[in-house]
């Protein structure tokens, strides 16, 4: 079954991956900026994904805007079975079910298949042991580019994060407290699973998370003059 799901979902992704730098590195000479390159290039493709995602997002916050009093009021007045069903009802008369809720998430998931698919291919490529990229000594490894003592700090993963927080703060500037909290929650998240990575996947996903900051940057800018 996980090598069915494997097929269908990462699989594609990795074989894009794959395609993409290969040709990139053709022209660049540059594994690093070959990684970099395929960062923007999946980011780019899966901006439609992000649209769709976002306008799910946006009608699950106005139903829930909605909603929010009535439910505050069960909520306070009511315990037990009995707040159980009348939330229940509420949520029928409004045609609405809890489930929804996972639309506010879609675009989290949405990332999950290229992360793997990312993870999978970066942590897996043999011709970039031993090679170096501007400070990093070999992307094959975690970049170990501060050292206190026989203790060393990685900093692509700290400046990854930094800029998902950034992103993060740009993007829920205006939306409800939980969202800004998933998000700020996903990029510690990615620390922790990142911090002794491969400096090639940090790098890969460092460069997605830039583009996910100028998006943003952009999108609010548009909103504001709109």
């Amino acid at each position: 079954m996980i090598n069915l799901l494997y097929l269908i979902f990462i699989y594609p992704i990795v074989f894009i991956i794959d395609i993409s730098f290969m040709f990139l590195f053709r022209i660049t000479n540059n594994y690093g900026i070959s990684i970099l390159g395929v960062s923007v290039l999946i980011s780019t493709l899966t901006l439609p994904l992000y649209f769709i995602a976002e306008k799910f997002q946006r009608k699950e916050r106005e139903i829930q805007k909605i909603m929010k009093p009535e439910i505050d009021v069960i909520r306070s007045v009511f315990s037990g079975d009995e707040r159980f069903l009348r939330l229940s009802a509420y949520y029928r008369q409004n045609k609405y079910h809890p489930i929804f809720a996972l639309r506010s998430s879609i675009s989290i998931m949405i990332q999950i298949p290229f992360f793997i698919a990312a993870f999978h291919y970066l942590s897996n490529l043999e011709i970039i042991n031993g090679i170096s990229f501007g400070p990093i000594p070999d992307l094959a490894l975690p970049d170990s580019l501060i050292y206190i003592g026989s203790f060393n700090i990685n900093i692509l993963p700290l400046l990854m994060t930094i800029i998902s927080c950034i992103s993060a703060f740009v993007y829920t500037k205006s939306l409800p407290k939980k969202e800004s909290i998933q998000l700020y929650g996903m990029a510690l998240l990615f620390l922790i699973l990142l911090y002794n990575s491969p400096s090639a996947l940090v790098l890969y996903w460092t460069g997605n998370n830039l583009f996910s900051l100028i998006k943003n940057l952009i999108q609010k800018s548009l909103q504001k003059s709109g």
